[in-house]
Parts: C-alpha cells; structure tokens; sequence
C-alpha cells in the first residue's frame, strides 16, 4: 500500500509541474493542449486512487475486508494509474519529432518525457510490490457471477451500441440496427474530442455527431472504415456488444499487429484482453 501511495503521491507532483511548466515553454498550441488535458487526468487519477486508498485501509483496520480482496483492489489501483500515464508516453513520441524539427521545442520535450519516467518508475514499484504480495496471498477461487440481466448498453436515439472506445475529453462510439429481414446496419457517433483521440493524423476537434447526419453502412468491414477515421484499437475500450466480441477481437488484433510491438502496443492489447475476456470467455460487457 505504501508503494502504491507513493506512485499516487509522485504523479500528482509530476502532473503538476507539468501544468505550471506548459504555458511558458515553446510547444504548438495542439501539444500543449493535450500534455495539460493527459497531466490533468493524471493527478485525477492519482486523487481517485489516494481515496480507494484511504477507504482500504480503513476496511483492512476494521476487519470489513481481508488481504486477498485488498490485492485485487490494488491490482485495480495500479491499471488505473497506468492508463494516463501510458497516454502521456505516447505523446513523447510526437514531441521529440518536434524538437528534431525545431530544437526550440527541446525543453518542452525533456520536461514531458522526465517526469514521464518518473511516473513509470513509481509504477512499476507499485506494481511490483502489488505482484509480491498478491504471490504470497493464496486468492480463493470465487463463484462465477450471475449474468447481467441486461448487459447490452442501448443509444439514446434508440440503436445498439456495438463499440465504445474513450480518450482524454471523449469517446467514438460504433452504433447499430438489426431490421427484421434487412440485418444489421452501422453508424459512428463521436463526441468533442482532444487531439489524444486523432493520434498523429489528428486535424483539429470533431462536433458530436448529428444523429440526423450519421451516416449507415450495411456491413461490418464498412463500419470498422467509419471507425478507422480514428486510432481506435489505441483508445481506451469501454463497452463491446456481447454478440460482437470475436469480431471486435479480431479487428483489434489485426490493428495493433500492424503497428510496432513496443510497450505502448502490448499495454493497448492488454486492456482489450481484460475487456474482451481471454480463450472467449463469456462475461458482462461494458464500462467498469
């Protein structure tokens, strides 16, 4: 638990300094928007996780919770630091190609990717000391829940959402309907977005979509093109339609087996992993 305090304790100090430190340094307006949005979600995170902390504890004093539970929670803890923390390394990447074109851009490059590190290095303390103790707890083996009564996620106009997939500041969303003897028909539906959502190909902020506007495709491979406007596969997933998961499984990995197999990849394939559910495992789909 202290491990996991200091990593909360070290990103909100990191995340700070990088809100102070964006207005004064030489950055396009874009990058500078999205470093202080991810530094943003970063000490929000950290703050999350310093409450989850401090009820722990007090569960654990009382004797309300017991060790096995306390490592899930932590385990928890951990994936949710790590996913800011991982979108600020990734836009490391394009600010050191903007300091190889301007080196006026070097000191903003330097101050991300440092207190990038130093985010990463609390977190693999806290995720190490996680994994220790969680080895040396024995986990009873949990019944299996009962399904959800109603786990498919419904739009508000009415259609099925299929896929959901957020960034800082919003989300896209694969929406679909199933007529009696026409099959199915997609759509994609997106929210105010920050460039953390358009990646490198990224021109500038998207309006909701107009549900009037949308426009319907009749098959998957041209609702997966509405979805590949967007880095999709990259994104933080938050619903699959249970109906959809093989499908959305393949998809993915057919995305992110095209691009390089570095860390930012295998962390990308391992929240889908844990949403989708290993060997097709079936389980309640949607927002944790």
């Amino acid at each position: 638990m202290a491990a996991v305090r200091d990593c909360a304790d070290t990103m909100e100090t990191q995340a700070t300094g990088l809100v102070r430190a964006m207005p004064t340094v030489a950055i396009s307006n874009g990058l500078r928007a999205t470093v202080i949005d991810l530094s943003a979600g970063a000490k929000d995170a950290s703050g999350r996780v310093l409450f989850e902390l401090a009820l722990l504890q007090a569960e654990l004093e009382a004797g309300s919770t017991d060790v096995a539970t306390a490592v899930k929670r932590l385990s928890a803890m951990d994936a949710a630091m790590m996913s800011p923390v991982a979108a600020l390394t990734e836009v490391v990447d394009r600010l050191e190609e903007a300091a190889e074109r301007d080196e006026q851009y070097e000191p903003a490059f330097v101050l991300v990717i440092e207190a990038a590190g130093v985010m990463l290095q609390a977190l693999e303390k806290a995720k190490g000391a996680t994994q220790a103790l969680g080895a040396a707890v024995p986990i009873r083996p949990e019944r299996s829940p009962a399904p959800a009564a109603d786990p498919v996620r419904v739009a508000a106009e009415g259609s099925v959402v299929l896929l959901k997939v957020g960034a800082v500041g919003g989300s896209v969303t694969l929406i679909g309907r199933c007529g009696a003897g026409s099959g199915w028909k997609f759509a994609r539906k997106t929210e105010d977005q920050t460039e953390a959502l358009f990646g490198e190909t990224g021109d500038g902020v998207v309006q909701e979509s107009s549900l009037p506007n949308l426009e319907w495709v009749a098959s998957w491979e041209n609702g997966l093109r509405l979805m590949d406007r967007y880095p999709w596969a990259r994104l933080h997933p938050l619903v699959v339609h249970p109906e959809f998961v093989e499908r959305v499984r393949v998809a993915v990995e057919e995305r992110l087996g095209s691009l390089p197999q570095d860390r930012s990849t295998e962390y990308a394939r391992g929240k889908w992993e844990r949403l989708l559910g290993r060997g097709g495992t079936k389980r309640t789909y949607g927002e944790a």
